[in-house]
Order: structure tokens, then C-alpha cells, then sequence
């Protein structure tokens, strides 16, 4: 899969430090199932339980950015933590 820079040195990062390949078992069904090799259906990354999400905006999403960065500084908070906050709201109410 191709990465960004940024992304490579996660995966990297991951995988240097995943317990699969620490023990050198490597096994390939743990591998298959990671993140970094089918990102749309994961079951961990580097064998934890993690969810990752990737969000880029763009052309007029810029601007909404930008305004939940404002209410983030506000609050003394930064953009992600701030829509895990409203994240957990809207499943509680779910």
C-alpha cells in the first residue's frame, strides 16, 4: 500500500514494535489482520486495540476546521480530542 512519509514512519513504528515481530513468529494471519494491511476492516495495530481515523479537509471543510480548532483552543483542548468528546456524546445517545 502506498503511505505518506508520515504514515510509513507509523507503520514502521507499529510494526517494529508489534509483539508478533518482536518474538519473530510473524505469524501472517496477525499480520493480515493489522491495520496497515487492510485499513478499511482491522482488528489492531501492532496487536492492540486501536482505532485509527484519518480525516482531511479540504476546500470549504477547511474553514469548519479551523472553527472547531478556535472552540478546541477555547477549551484548551486540540481537534481530536475534541471530536472524541462529541464522538462518545452522540454514541451515548445512540
Amino acid at each position: 500500500m502506498l503511505l505518506d512519509a508520515s504514515s510509513q514512519r507509523a507503520k514502521s513504528w507499529a510494526c517494529e514494535h508489534c509483539p508478533n515481530m518482536a518474538a519473530n513468529s510473524r505469524q501472517p494471519s496477525i499480520c493480515n489482520s493489522r491495520y496497515w494491511a487492510f485499513p478499511l476492516h482491522y482488528d489492531h495495530i501492532a496487536m492492540q486495540q486501536i482505532r485509527r481515523t484519518d480525516i482531511a479537509w479540504q476546500g470549504t471543510d477547511v474553514e469548519v476546521h479551523d472553527q472547531l480548532e478556535a472552540i478546541a483552543a477555547k477549551r484548551g483542548t486540540d481537534v481530536a480530542t475534541l471530536l472524541k468528546t462529541a464522538a462518545r456524546q452522540i454514541a451515548k445517545r445512540s
